[in-house]
């Protein structure tokens, strides 16, 4: 163990410990030092109950707390409650779905417009890849909901570490 992770940790278990000074005007500090941990905000039951307040606070709309001397960014509050599983990707042009990647086919396709963006729903698409045309088919699967359907990014200069917390 190097001597800078042993002094951050030892700075950790004082600014955490019950009775410590810092903990009682220190929860921005103890979010930032949770948020640091490369085993996650609450490996330790020190960081439950700090890390457990910040998704409260966020959800309630009040900004991320501070902690003197330590050099915190974070992004504006964002709402985004969809998601793809795998490597589908959102595609809103075809109402709430998910979108495959696009893959070759040797199926007969439509003889509608081949300028169109986006497939049709059921069927292949044609498209113009290298001067040739070709045709191409995606699967189709249902967007998922977050639980925690809005989030902020926080980056911790000092560690170059960047959390996405929801809540």
């Amino acid at each position: 163990m190097s001597t800078r992770n042993c002094i951050v940790i030892s700075f950790c278990v004082w600014l955490l410990a019950p009775g410590a000074k810092a903990q009682d005007g220190g929860y921005g500090c103890q979010v930032i030092l949770c948020l640091s941990n490369p085993g996650g905000a609450t490996q330790y039951a020190e960081c439950v109950p700090p890390i457990t307040k910040l998704y409260q606070d966020l959800a309630q709309g009040k900004p991320f707390p501070a902690c003197t001397g330590a050099g915190v960014e974070t992004s504006a509050p964002v709402s985004d409650p969809y998601f793809c599983k795998g490597s589908h990707v959102l595609d809103f042009d075809n109402g709430y779905l998910c979108r495959s990647q696009a893959r070759t086919v040797t199926v007969d396709c439509p003889k509608e417009d081949t300028d169109t963006p986006r497939p049709p729903l059921g069927g292949p698409v044609k498209d113009i890849v290298d001067g040739q045309e070709v045709c191409k088919d995606f699967e189709f699967s249902q967007v998922q909901v977050y639980e925690k359907k809005s989030y902020i990014d926080v980056r911790i200069p000092s560690t170059g570490k960047s959390t996405r917390i929801r809540f």
